[in-house]
C-alpha cells in the first residue's frame, strides 16, 4: 500500500516534471506564483487541486483517491499589439495542447500503476483547460487554466 501522503508527494513531483519536459514554459512552478513572472514567455505553475475518494474505482479490498493536478499557464499581455495579441493565443493553445498530450501519452505517471491520468473521467471530472485573463502586479495576462484527474490507486487496505 501506498500512503496518500506518498502519492501526493509523487504526483506532484512528476507533474512538475512533466510540465518541464514539455518544453513550452520558460519557467515552472511548483506552487502558485505570489509576483508577476519577471521574464518573458510562457509561465506555468502546478499545484494539487481537489482530492476526494474514488468509489468508482474502490473494491472491498481497497481504496482509490482521485486527485486534481491544476496547472496555470501564463504570459504577459502587449500593450495595444493586436498581433502580438494574436500570436499569444496560438501560444497558449499549443502551449495547453502540448502539456495535456504529455501526460495522455504517459497514463502510469508513476510507472508502476498506482498513479495513473483518467482523462475520461472514470472518477467523476474529466480533463479540461479554460482560457482567461488575470491581473497580477500592473500587468494583465493571459491565463490557461488545465485540471487533470489522476487516479491513485490503493491508498487505503480495506481488510483488516
Amino acid at each position: 500500500m501506498t500512503t496518500l501522503v506518498q502519492a501526493r508527494r509523487t504526483l506532484r513531483t512528476k507533474a512538475i516534471a512533466k510540465v518541464h519536459e514539455a518544453s513550452v514554459c520558460s519557467t515552472v512552478e511548483g506552487q502558485e506564483p505570489k509576483q508577476a513572472p519577471k521574464r518573458s514567455g510562457i509561465h506555468g505553475a502546478v499545484v494539487l487541486g481537489a482530492g476526494q475518494t474514488s468509489p468508482e474505482n474502490s473494491g472491498s479490498a481497497s481504496t482509490a483517491w482521485r486527485q486534481v493536478v491544476l496547472i496555470r499557464l501564463q504570459i504577459a499581455l502587449p500593450l495595444r499589439d493586436t498581433t502580438a495579441s494574436a500570436r499569444i493565443e496560438d501560444q497558449m493553445a499549443d502551449a495547453s495542447a502540448t502539456i495535456v498530450d504529455a501526460f495522455h501519452d504517459d497514463i502510469d505517471l508513476a510507472g508502476d500503476g498506482t498513479i495513473e491520468f483518467d482523462p475520461l473521467g472514470s472518477a467523476g471530472l474529466l480533463a479540461t483547460t479554460e482560457a482567461g485573463y488575470v491581473d497580477q502586479d500592473g500587468t494583465k495576462f493571459r491565463i490557461e487554466d488545465i485540471s487533470l484527474p489522476f487516479i491513485l490507486w490503493d491508498i487505503w487496505d480495506q481488510t483488516r
